[in-house]
């Protein structure tokens, strides 16, 4: 007598995205990940009464079926999927500084009177970050920086005292010249004008330093998740068995964004599998058996 082959999956492989009309992925899949399963979370109604200690009959009730993910790795298409809002961003080679803005009163972003722009003037040098310029003068400012994240790349930055002050002493601002802020690799171009700024009015910008890519994510008052269809994958062993499942209509809403302690973050992925109506079956399992 000879046994059949034991039926097994190995390894969790990766998870995909599928647009449900086109059927194109919505990007490379999550291969970085700590697991996953399909859990049909089923009710089970049952039936026992007066004297009866066990159940005599069960019927299913609701079944509430998610997928549980845990990704290594977020690509920009499940922000999108989940809801939020995502600007792709391209490659930055010299970095940048973005976002520019007057925070308190008109004055110091002015491109007559106060300062024209924030511009990269050495890309080595740049710090990411908040940016704060706060003027102390009609024509001098203090520049802060919301933390000193980033302080050690290119030339290190000081930081002057607990107030987050970067500048040792006022930067002049001189109509139609630049000034260097020490050991941001940021300029700030004065004003067209006869400068003149109001004390204590302050500005605000973003840098990034030099990048292959980035995105800026956020969330909306009223995020729109988008439904797709979902595949995942079992590792391909070495008998060449595999498992794909196939859920046909998931909905992922916004999901924990960890740091944890000394390592890398994993996000807890919890995906509901839902009716598609059109079809017969809520998801699809492809168990393929290999050679002996």
């Amino acid at each position: 007598m000879t046994l059949t082959q034991p039926i097994v999956s190995y390894n969790s492989y990766g998870f995909a995205a599928v647009d449900r009309v086109t059927k194109l992925p919505f990007g490379k899949f999550i291969q970085l990940n700590g697991g996953m399963s399909i859990n049909p979370n089923a009710q089970v109604n049952t039936l026992t009464g007066g004297g009866e200690q066990h159940n005599v009959a069960a019927e299913l009730g609701t079944i509430d079926t998610e997928i549980q993910v845990t990704a290594k790795e977020t690509p920009p298409w499940l922000y999108t999927l989940a809801g939020y809002d995502v600007v792709e961003n391209a490659a930055e080679a010299a970095g940048s500084v973005n976002n520019f803005a007057n925070s308190i009163g008109t004055s110091v972003l002015d491109a007559t009177t106060g300062i024209a722009t924030a511009t990269v003037v050495t890309a080595a040098d740049l710090k990411p970050g908040t940016y704060l310029v706060k003027a102390v003068s009609p024509t001098t400012i203090d520049v802060y920086k919301v933390s000193n994240f980033g302080a050690q790349l290119g030339t290190d930055l000081s930081i002057v005292d607990d107030t987050m002050k970067i500048t040792a002493s006022a930067l002049t601002i001189v109509a139609s010249s630049s000034v260097t802020i020490p050991g941001t690799g940021v300029q700030l171009d004065g004003g067209s004008g006869t400068i003149g700024m109001t004390t204590d009015d302050i500005s605000v910008f973003e840098v990034r330093i030099i990048n292959a890519a980035s995105q800026t994510i956020s969330m909306p008052f009223n995020p729109l998740p988008i439904n797709f269809e979902a595949h995942i994958f079992s590792d391909i062993q070495a008998d060449k068995s595999y498992n794909r499942t196939i859920a046909f209509k998931c909905f992922v809403s916004p999901f924990e964004l960890p740091l944890p302690d000394k390592a890398f973050s994993e996000y807890s992925l919890t995906i509901k599998v839902l009716k598609d109506c059109s079809l017969t079956k809520l998801y699809e399992m492809d168990v393929v058996q290999g050679g002996c």
